[in-house]
């Protein structure tokens, strides 16, 4: 069983950044399976501070796939999504394999800028003359994926 979320690459133990919901994870089988169902083939564990409730549905087109789970996560935190070794069997009744595992870290909380200046010798707050250059650092609360100086503006 292969799992593989969308936009996101798919090696295992690897823990993916989302701020969307729902998150799809496809999933295929080598061989048609029966009994495909949101309770028996996903499992969806929350890990750390993660409380809510995950709401998990399915939608397939049967036999080995391509089957596409959809994961509501209930709050922010980190879970995981596998298929469990025995959740489904083929035609000859024969249990699938654990799946690889997929993490998520669910983050719905905009990163907080803050302004500093590098060299001490500007002072945030004061007036410049036209012409006079100050360096001045910005720091998040958390990581972000992207920021340059196009993300700044100057008023």
């Amino acid at each position: 069983v292969l799992l593989a979320a969308a936009a996101y690459e798919t090696e295992d133990n690897q823990t993916f950044a989302i701020r969307v919901s729902p998150i799809s994870v496809t999933y295929n089988f080598g061989e048609t399976v029966v009994n495909a169902t949101a309770d028996g083939v996903v499992l969806a564990e929350g890990v750390g501070a993660f409380g809510g409730d995950l709401n998990v549905s399915i939608a397939g087109s049967g036999g080995s796939g391509p089957y596409v789970a959809s994961v509501v996560p209930g709050e922010e935190g980190t879970f995981t999504v596998v298929v469990p070794t025995d959740a489904v069997q083929d035609l000859a009744a024969n249990d699938c394999e654990r799946s690889n595992v997929l993490t998520f870290s669910f983050d719905t909380t905009e990163p907080t800028p803050s302004l500093a200046t590098s060299d001490g010798s500007v002072y945030l707050g004061t007036r410049y003359i036209t012409g006079d250059a100050f360096n001045v650092t910005v720091l998040f609360d958390e990581a972000l994926r992207a920021f340059d100086a196009s993300d700044v503006s100057l008023t």
